[in-house]
């Protein structure tokens, strides 16, 4: 909702006047295309890590767009940005390396830069075996986990049941999950996981993990996932989170329509095994969601997830703390294709220690929350989204460039586009018809956060060129010197506003009937504005609107 700073005053001739002061940023959406295109009380209060997907550098901004910090690179963005509780930015970037792994969301190297932008470490991981692609999570003992594609050779895919016409002929890429360690200006892997070790398929009763799939859930069937005999990319897992309380790891496979949960409190040796760890699973998955059917229990109308991105718990917010919050991207409705962001109640048994499930399908049956994208901005790839402290969702339609912020009414009360063109360059405020960058996920931190303490957080300009002036609300609620003046009241001929706040306001003039009669732009000192020449309406009866 817009916050108003309102007055109102009477004019001689019976006509009462209302003038309302929109603190907010709305700018009548008549020049605005891109950076903040609106904002108000609601919002959150926090600052934005910008990391446009192909673009050489990531941006810390606020809620009006105004640049707080920036860290350049020589190498192209890929998908990740995140910071650390010491303000250092971690991000990866895109590294061809033995230039055998070719597929979105392909990225190859890591880096950790510090506030100044200074390189702290690197990691690279991209040779003819692996490649990192897609997320990252930043531990709270500076360890990462990252992703990986693993190269399955055709002989592999065939020793594992997988359907001879379903298999390239360069073999298959499976995924990995790798925990490193930075040292210095080095890493070291001390944990690791493989998809590869956790099969099922009831293809080939010649091989050793034939078997019935709904009796073996907690494996990955290697005749589901993508099948087409021209793609590589098997499951293509794009997002991964991490439960510390638990020691559990979420992950995305996407091309599953399902998210999962292992057990990281295994040693190396135990997750290549389904004994084992904190859970007694190894390395099996102990829960899975989203489409049932993927070890045959269930029906296509149990499917709740359609091509998903940025599964995380949320830790933020008080209604929804331990919920998984998800961007499924490619959902149908009434036959158009839709992106919803959907909040999961979590459904492990913590005394029990174990995932219940209902018919054989993991619980809970339903989403606790939906919450629809408008048309225009469906998103087929990428996307996410995030609890922020007040309960709001921040949301980021990747494919559209655009950041929105939706209060617990679902009404948008935050939106942002972003002014970087794919290629490279800045865009213009107002320039129309332009091809702009894309974002991976949606990534807030409170003013609260560790990682700002003892920083400059002055901002700066907004990224784009031309840009709109912002006035942010809060700043306004905030300062206590602001104050607004309308006098003489009442008036004939003219009324003077004056304010001390060193901005510019845009206000409306209204009638008693609610009508506008003018809008005005006013600065900070005294503005005069006329109303000799407003018309005088007919009043309404008592006590009618």
């Amino acid at each position: 909702m817009t916050n108003f700073v309102q007055t109102n005053f009477q004019v001689m001739r019976r006509l009462i006047l209302y003038i309302i002061f929109q603190t907010s940023l709305f700018f009548w959406g008549l020049s605005q295309t891109v950076g903040t295109l609106q904002i108000s009380a609601e919002t959150s209060d926090g600052l934005v890590l910008l990391h446009p997907i192909n673009f050489d550098t990531t941006y810390l901004i606020n809620n009006c767009g105004e640049k707080i910090n920036q860290w350049p690179s020589e190498l192209p963005n890929g998908t990740f940005a995140g910071l650390k509780s010491n303000g250092n930015l971690v991000k990866a970037l895109q590294y061809n390396g033995a230039g055998y792994f070719v597929g979105g969301g392909r990225t190859g190297r890591i880096v950790e830069q510090d506030w100044n932008g200074a390189l702290v470490w690197e990691y690279t991981l991209a040779d003819s075996n692996y490649h990192l692609h897609h997320d990252v999570h930043v531990m709270s003992n500076g360890n990462l986990l990252v992703i990986a594609w693993e190269r399955k050779s055709l002989s592999d895919c065939i020793a594992a049941g997988r359907n001879p016409s379903n298999i390239p002929p360069s073999g298959l890429w499976s995924e990995a999950i790798f925990e490193i360690e930075p040292q210095g200006s080095f890493t070291s892997v001390v944990w690791e996981w493989h998809a590869w070790d956790h099969l099922v398929q009831n293809f080939d009763s010649t091989k050793a993990n034939y078997g019935d799939l709904t009796l073996n859930k907690s494996r990955i069937d290697i005749n589901k996932g993508n099948t087409n005999s021209n793609s590589s990319d098997w499951i293509h897992i794009n997002g991964i989170d991490y439960n510390e309380s638990l020691d559990m790891i979420m992950l995305s496979a996407p091309m599953l329509n399902e998210i999962f949960i292992i057990d990281h409190g295994t040693t190396t040796l135990e997750a290549a095994t389904n004994t084992g760890g904190n859970y007694g699973s190894g390395g099996d998955l102990m829960w899975r969601w989203g489409n049932p059917m993927n070890y045959d229990a269930g029906v296509p109308s149990d499917q709740q997830l359609f091509f998903q991105h940025d599964p995380q718990w949320v830790h933020r917010g008080t209604s929804y703390t331990n919920m998984i919050s998800v961007f499924s991207n490619q959902e149908v409705d009434n036959l158009t294709d839709v992106s919803l962001v959907k909040l999961i109640e979590f459904p492990f048994d913590t005394i029990n220690s174990f995932f219940p499930d209902l018919n054989d399908v993991f619980l809970p049956q339903n989403p606790f929350f939906e919450y629809q994208l408008a048309d225009s901005l469906f998103s087929a790839h990428i996307s996410g989204a995030e609890v922020q402290e007040n309960n709001n969702l921040l949301i980021a339609s990747g494919n559209s460039s655009t950041y929105i912020e939706i209060d617990s009414n679902q009404q948008v009360v935050w939106k942002y586009r972003i002014p970087i063109k794919v290629n490279g360059q800045i865009a213009t405020q107002g320039e129309t018809n332009i091809n702009l960058a894309r974002m991976f996920q949606a990534t807030k931190y409170p003013m609260s956060f560790a990682g700002f303490v003892g920083k400059d957080l002055t901002p700066s300009s907004q990224i784009e060129l031309n840009p709109i002036p912002c006035i942010n609300t809060n700043s306004l609620i905030e300062n206590k010197t602001f104050a607004i003046d309308v006098y003489p009241n009442p008036a004939t001929d003219f009324v003077v506003i004056e304010f001390s706040a060193n901005s510019t306001l845009r206000g409306k003039l209204y009638s008693i009937h609610g009508e506008v009669v003018r809008e005005f732009e006013i600065r900070n000192g005294q503005n005069q504005i006329s109303i000799s020449s407003l018309p005088t309406p007919s009043l309404h009866p008592l006590g009618t609107c």
